[in-house]
């Protein structure tokens, strides 16, 4: 049989249960981030400091399900070699788009386990900052960065956000993959259009990465999609961060109440060409803050 790999999230209790149980195959681990460690004939359990237990073995699966709960969600899906993409900054009226493709092999499980990685959006800044020092050191990454001015003439060339995202999602795996300078097996997509749409919308490009599995909350599934969402929300907050400083305005994030008055007040000091070089020209905020200044 061939081996499997399996994390699930525990709590203090199970942890608990999970030592008495394995009690006669503890073994002593040197790794800091590890509070347990079992291996008996046909598997190893990890227990790290964030109570996630990583499994490996032929009977990995099944020693997993004896402590799996239905509504555990911290389990992957996909724990076989492949590459997820995921973006940032869709969302916000400041700043660029930020995607990330990376890649993540069965061997890499353990290794993300022990840093507590997640969905970026569970993720406190200060999290995300700590763990991705560790994280360039080891997985292989393409990242784009989408700036203001070009999204901008994108849209006005008629694309919409879905197309944008299509098109920096195919570009990013198309460079992971000549990166690492092997054929990836498989691809992961956190799902923000239908299968069809999002091949519609690259007909007209010259490669086009076929291998993909569209997947809603593609980040609690994929290890890879969820790795890509960390590196793309460090990378999308050290642009904005740069942002910031090159502007010198408190440029707040989404696209709210908050953003509209910092926009405003840049309309009036800098003028309508400088506010459309740092924003996405076709949010609503944009279009209320002009039809104001007019009034």
């Amino acid at each position: 049989m061939a081996n499997e790999n399996r994390t699930i999230q525990i709590d203090a209790t199970k942890f608990e249960q999970m030592k008495e149980f394995y009690k006669d195959f503890q073994v002593e681990s040197k790794n800091p981030t590890v509070i347990a460690l079992f291996k008996n004939e046909n598997c190893s359990i990890t227990i790290f400091r964030t109570l996630k237990a990583f499994f490996q073995g032929e009977n990995a699966l099944y020693e997993a399900s004896i402590w799996q709960s239905e509504e555990d969600e911290d389990t992957w899906v996909y724990t076989k070699t492949h590459a997820g993409s995921d973006e940032v900054g869709t969302g916000d009226f400041f700043g660029p788009i930020t995607v990330v493709a990376t890649l993540i092999k069965d061997t890499d499980l353990e290794f993300i386990d022990s840093l507590g990685i997640k969905d970026s959006k569970k993720m406190s800044d200060e999290q995300i900052v700590k763990v991705v020092p560790h994280l360039l050191k080891r997985i292989k990454y393409s990242l784009l960065t989408l700036d203001n001015e070009l999204y901008n003439k994108l849209i006005r060339r008629g694309f919409n956000m879905n197309k944008i995202k299509a098109f920096l999602h195919n570009k990013a795996l198309l460079n992971l993959e000549a990166k690492v300078n092997e054929r990836i097996p498989l691809f992961v997509v956190d799902q923000f259009t239908p299968e069809k749409n999002y091949y519609e919308y690259l007909k007209e490009e010259i490669k086009v990465i076929k291998r993909i599995e569209f997947v809603t909350k593609g980040e609690s599934a994929s290890p890879a999609v969820a790795v890509s969402s960390v590196l793309a929300r460090y990378a999308f907050l050290r642009r904005m961060n740069q942002l910031r400083a090159e502007t010198g305005y408190n440029l707040p994030l989404g696209a709210g109440a908050k953003v509209d008055e910092v926009a405003k007040q840049i309309l009036e000091e800098k003028g309508l060409d400088y506010l459309k070089s740092i924003t996405k020209g076709n949010f609503k905020n944009f279009e209320k803050i002009t039809k104001e200044q007019l009034l």
